[in-house]
């Protein structure tokens, strides 16, 4: 029960400590994290894509003496779209297009995420200050900050965004998150695993069953303390499906957070499943969108 607790309180501090806050921003476009793909079965001529980071970055300084207080640093999702002959799609003039609609909805579910972030900013910039305020005279400061990272995979159907959270408000250490959001690329709009399923209590069991083999597996317990674990970690498993749950090349990766299997220190837990193993109990759109012939 105690741990459930510590799980909550990281949980909503992880929620206040992600954002940007509201007012003048410096932009940067991120040349080292961008991928490239096509859309297959599309309503209209065949069009391709480039999925980048523009990088968001603000700070917050004590009105006293100017110190920084706080820092954010974002990784933001862009899309850009392109026809058949290589030439960019206009958004304004070909506002009608699918391919536009994509990249709109697709930005725009981002731009919502970083609005938020801007109000959590705001929260973490306003907690800076008022530990700065009441410090001793002469105790070191150590800067607040918070950072997502970026990454992409895709495929013809669906891409796969993953953002790395780290944040640091103070104390022994930060909290590193890792979370995923999983785009159809024909229409632009999330998806999720429950999207794909047609025998939801058929696939939970089955990749519990395959995180556990791993766990017990000599390979893993090579690389791993076999008393690392929580006691109870078998009853956390069967809940993978409310956690964070990506999509690469034949794979699919279940990531639990820190406090959920183990304590901080043995930091998050992945396990990577086979498309062989979910692929029985997926419906005909999972396969599409997974490429499972």
């Amino acid at each position: 029960m105690k741990r459930r607790w510590i799980w909550l309180l990281l949980t909503l501090l992880c929620l206040l400590l992600t954002g940007c806050a509201a007012g003048s921003a410096d932009w940067a476009d991120l040349q080292d994290s961008w991928t490239a793909g096509s859309v297959a079965n599309a309503d209209e001529a065949a069009w391709s894509y480039s999925l980048w980071s523009r990088e968001v970055y603000q700070e917050t300084r004590a009105p006293e003496d100017q110190q920084v207080l706080a820092t954010g640093r974002y990784a933001l999702p862009r899309m850009t779209a392109y026809h058949a002959d290589g030439t960019e799609y206009d958004l304004a003039a070909e506002s009608d297009s699918q391919a536009v609609r994509v990249v709109q909805r697709f930005e725009g579910y981002f731009d919502n995420w970083l609005e938020a972030q801007q109000t959590n900013f705001a929260e973490i910039s306003a907690m800076a200050q008022d530990v700065y305020t009441q410090k001793a005279e002469g105790e070191s400061w150590y800067c607040y900050t918070d950072q997502v990272e970026t990454t992409f995979w895709n495929n013809d159907h669906i891409a796969c965004v993953t953002l790395w959270r780290t944040s640091y408000t103070g104390g022994a250490h930060s909290i590193r998150v890792r979370t995923a959001v999983t785009m159809d690329m024909r229409t632009g709009r999330e998806v999720t695993i429950n999207d794909m399923v047609s025998n939801y209590g058929g696939l939970q069991d089955a990749v519990t069953d395959y995180i556990l083999e791993q766990i017990n597996s000599p390979q893993w317990l090579l690389q791993n303390s076999s008393d690392m674990l929580f006691k109870d970690y078998a009853q956390t498993v069967p809940e993978w499906m409310s956690r964070s749950v990506f999509f690469s090349d034949g794979q699919m990766t279940v990531v639990f957070g820190v406090y959920d299997l183990a304590p901080y220190t043995a930091g998050e837990q992945a396990f990577t499943i086979p498309y062989s193993v979910i692929e029985p109990y997926l419906n005909d759109y999972g396969r599409e969108v997974l490429e499972i012939a």
